[in-house]
């Protein structure tokens, strides 16, 4: 079966426009096949002023607080063991021993990478929760 070289033309066109078309429904709105936001270069948003900068310990399922939620618990002058619960979003920015990225681009289980860990965390607060911009794991020295 021979077809003209019109016809060749035409049929790859038609084909370069259905895989353009299929990778636009793919990753429309930035997100990839899993719904997670695409992979982007890490950079901590910064157009909403940080108001919360934070070095603690990362606590998963600890009494007292909602159960698969992540917190920072912390202490000031004359207050210890204050704790608030963390909010990771598509702006979220981790970084630690495996490098800088985009903490939603991480498939991970959040309590066993980051539970009881010693972290920096800074974010933009909203009522009692920390919105996210930067978690800094902090390796301690053995």
């Amino acid at each position: 079966m021979m077809f003209s070289k019109r016809a060749l033309i035409f049929l790859s066109i038609l084909f370069a426009a259905l895989l353009l078309g299929a990778f636009i429904l793919f990753f429309k709105n930035g997100k990839g096949p899993s719904g997670r936001p695409s992979y982007k270069s890490p950079v901590v948003d910064m157009t909403v002023p940080l108001d919360f900068t934070k070095t603690g310990y990362i606590t998963i399922n600890n009494p007292g607080q909602k159960t698969g939620v992540m917190y920072l618990v912390y202490e000031q002058p004359g207050a210890p063991a204050l704790f608030k619960e963390l909010k990771i979003d598509e702006k979220s920015v981790c970084i630690g021993g495996f490098g800088k990225m985009p903490c939603m681009a991480m498939n991970i289980d959040w309590g066993s990478a980051f539970s009881g860990k010693r972290a920096e965390v800074k974010g933009i607060t909203k009522s009692d929760v920390v919105v996210v911009r930067q978690l800094r794991v902090i390796d301690l020295p053995i």
